[in-house]
């Protein structure tokens, strides 16, 4: 399947917004809280939640998977960018934490396209 630009814009655009209300850049005053209490499980929680992120945005929009990845990962560089020049964090943790939302992003956008391509009789993926 061919990458359609507009697709990858508008999952530039969503990707930078969802990431950013996932786990705001400044998140040492919310998740490390949130670590002390409960641990590393909170990574389950966002990996989880941003699968069913991925999944209604592409249900939404019907955006493919391949245009997904493209903007996913245009927005990754983007927002490690600005996070790099505007917070200058002390750690790389950052790099690990939206990508991991990416890839659930991802994730969330096949399965939709698997399910909607099997339950709408297409050919899927």
């Amino acid at each position: 399947m061919a990458l359609r630009p507009r697709e990858v814009l508008y999952s530039v655009v969503f990707a930078l917004v969802a990431g950013t209300i996932l786990w705001p850049p400044a998140s040492e005053l919310i998740y490390w809280d949130v670590f002390d209490a409960i641990g590393d499980a909170v990574i389950l929680v966002v990996l989880g939640t941003s699968v069913a992120v991925g999944f209604v945005f592409a249900t939404l929009t019907t955006v493919s998977p391949q245009s997904f990845a493209v903007g996913g990962t245009l927005a990754y560089l983007i927002g490690m960018g600005a996070i790099e020049a505007a917070l200058t964090p002390d750690s790389p943790v950052h790099f690990l934490l939206y990508g991991i939302i990416l890839i659930g992003m991802c994730v969330g956008v096949v399965v939709a396209e698997v399910g909607l391509g099997i339950a709408n009789g297409k050919k899927s993926i």
